[in-house]
């Protein structure tokens, strides 16, 4: 099947996240959560530190939320607290979404199974009325962006095309309150031994976005997460061939870098979706880096090259610390992939600046 036959290709994606004054490079929305102290049961005032901590670097314009069974309250009121500005919000479905779809095969947007579709869509509706209590609580379109999962898994024997298709329909047909409503791909494999999440495949996704397209309440994309489809294809190929297909087929709206190894790190297993901070590039002291990871300097370039003058609603950084890191370390390990992402950003789009950042 031909790529121009098998995805709708609607109008480039000319939305955009705040601006970073003075930035060359879209603002980076950091996956906090993943390296925060709470995730190894740190305490609210460490956690605090952390957020002020990573909020203030200057490329950042912005932090995702985790949704399990809700947001966190304290996540909820950090945002509230920090009053009027540009700073942004990324919710992403991926632990709630894990955790029913391993209790329940049926569970998914892309289920053919009745029940496990109607409980994948409450789930979402559930993040739509968290959006609304968040804009209303800060008093401005605070969220950039809804990220939601195709579960069930390919091989369960419930994943359904044309069910995703129905669901992405009725999603959008909500209201997000300014939010863009995005598919976040995760590793899609044809073999079962090699996948940690499993979900539907790429050009599926793109198909049920590509149906509904200016047509809902909301404007919907698909966002690409570079160490998963990395996963996906075991090579550090596919996730520029998932950001070019993203972007060609009209619907690109994120692209987060989390990075994967080919062998064994602090972060996880080989091919795991762990989230190994980047490798070090060859000048400078960053040594709470990921020195096995494979998302390099050169890999960093290629996907910033690959998303080319589309402007993104945001650039995501995902990493984890290592278990045991204190508050300062994990700090650092998030302050320096910020800065390693945000060099290969700006020597990747000097040229096509204009196009890619201005509002």
């Amino acid at each position: 099947m031909s790529r121009a036959g098998a995805v709708p290709r609607p109008a480039p994606n000319r939305v955009s996240g705040p601006r970073i004054p003075g930035s060359a490079t879209p603002p980076l929305i950091v996956s906090a959560y993943t390296a925060a102290p709470s995730i190894a049961g740190g305490n609210r005032r460490d956690e605090s530190r952390f957020l002020a901590a990573i909020a203030d670097l200057p490329a950042v314009g912005g932090i995702e939320l985790p949704f399990g069974e809700e947001l966190r309250p304290f996540d909820e009121e950090w945002i509230t607290r920090r009053g009027p500005g540009r700073f942004g919000v990324v919710i992403t479905s991926i632990p709630d979404t894990v955790h029913r779809a391993v209790v329940d095969p049926r569970f998914g947007l892309a289920s053919h199974d009745r029940e496990g579709r109607a409980h994948a869509v409450s789930r979402v509706r559930a993040i739509r009325d968290a959006v609304s209590r968040l804009v209303d609580d800060a008093g401005r379109q605070v969220v950039l962006a809804v990220q939601v999962h195709t579960a069930p898994r390919r091989w369960s024997g419930y994943f359904d095309a044309g069910a995703l298709i129905r669901s992405v329909a009725e999603l959008a047909s909500w209201d997000w309150n300014g939010a863009v409503l995005a598919i976040e791909h995760c590793d899609s494999p044809t073999d079962p031994r090699h996948a940690v999440k499993g979900f539907a495949p790429l050009r599926d996704e793109l198909v049920a976005l590509g149906r509904v397209v200016d047509g809902g309440g909301c404007r919907v994309g698909a966002s690409i997460n570079w160490g998963r489809s990395a996963v996906e294809g075991r090579s550090v190929a596919t996730p520029v061939e998932h950001i070019e297909l993203a972007r060609t087929s009209g619907l690109l709206v994120g692209v987060t870098f989390s990075g994967t190894s080919a062998v064994p790190t602090a972060s996880g297993d080989a091919w795991d979706d762990g989230h190994p901070p980047p490798a070090p590039p060859p000048t400078g002291r960053f040594d709470r880096l990921e020195p096995r990871s494979l998302l390099t300097p050169t890999a960093l370039r290629a996907a910033f090259v690959a998303i080319g003058g589309v402007r993104p609603v945001f650039i995501g950084v995902k990493v984890s610390a290592p278990a045991g890191a204190d508050t300062d370390d994990r700090i650092a390990v998030v302050t320096q992939s910020v800065a390693v992402i945000d060099e290969s950003a700006a020597a990747a789009v000097a040229r096509t600046c204009e196009d890619f950042c201005s509002l």
